[in-house]
């Protein structure tokens, strides 16, 4: 049977997309229409993921700082106990909510000033000393309020001794921007902390010997004339 003209007409015209090539009017026109649904498109993305974001990240950074910085334990330095409290994770949570929390956090210097230190194991020590360096690192120019534990008994393997000699030696640089320090420690491990220190801005100073050895008042002389200590607590010297 014969194919009528519009059978004929229906065969021989090209499939867009398959054959059909465009030029000159019509490919700036089909162009054009690809462009303009693209825009629409991406703005109608846009527009849908503003609307959804969650109010938690709509709050102005200063005032996310703020909220970060009275989250943390607010530590009463006048207690001997003050840093019982004061765990790295409490910074960690704050600023592993979001992308956005995560680059105020790291950028408010107040969270990274204060931390506490416990000496234990020499792996998980070692990653300690990582943690107080981002810490210094990240607190900026605030002053810093330091506790560290070293338990007497942990001390004595030589391996042991090298890595608080290299705790202390990442806290010696940084003794001039410390407003409160806490040691416990055995006083053979703390002398040489003093030596050449400067302390100006020390104001909070807790010493204390768990040990029966004695630890003399002569192994603080070298905090020098300038240090304004107002509350200086020691135990076991």
């Amino acid at each position: 049977m014969a194919d009528t003209s519009d059978e004929v007409n229906s065969k021989s015209r090209p499939i867009r997309g398959e054959n059909q090539t465009c030029e000159g009017p019509e490919l700036e026109s089909e162009t054009s229409l690809i462009s303009t649904t693209f825009a629409r498109t991406a703005g109608s993305m846009d527009m849908d993921s503003a609307s959804k974001s969650a109010p938690i990240e709509t709050i102005p950074a200063e005032i996310l700082a703020e909220i970060m910085v009275l989250t943390l334990p607010q530590c009463d330095f006048a207690l001997t106990k003050w840093d019982e409290d004061v765990k790295w994770r409490n910074v960690l949570r704050l600023t592993g909510v979001s992308r956005q929390w995560k680059y105020v956090g790291e950028h408010t210097s107040k969270l990274w000033s204060c931390f506490r230190v416990e000496l234990s194991g020499t792996s998980e020590s070692r990653a300690k000393i990582y943690l107080t360096r981002t810490w210094i690192s990240r607190s900026g120019a605030a002053p810093l309020n330091v506790s560290f534990v070293l338990p007497f008994y942990w001390c004595e393997p030589p391996a042991n001794e090298q890595v608080v000699a290299e705790w202390l030696n990442v806290l010696k640089p940084n003794l001039h921007r410390c407003k409160t320090l806490k040691l416990s420690a055995p006083p053979n491990q703390l002398s040489g902390l003093w030596t050449s220190a400067n302390t100006s801005q020390l104001e909070n100073l807790f010493i204390l010997n768990e040990l029966d050895d004695s630890m003399t008042l002569e192994d603080a002389e070298d905090l020098g004339s300038d240090v304004g200590i107002r509350r200086l607590h020691l135990k076991g010297i």
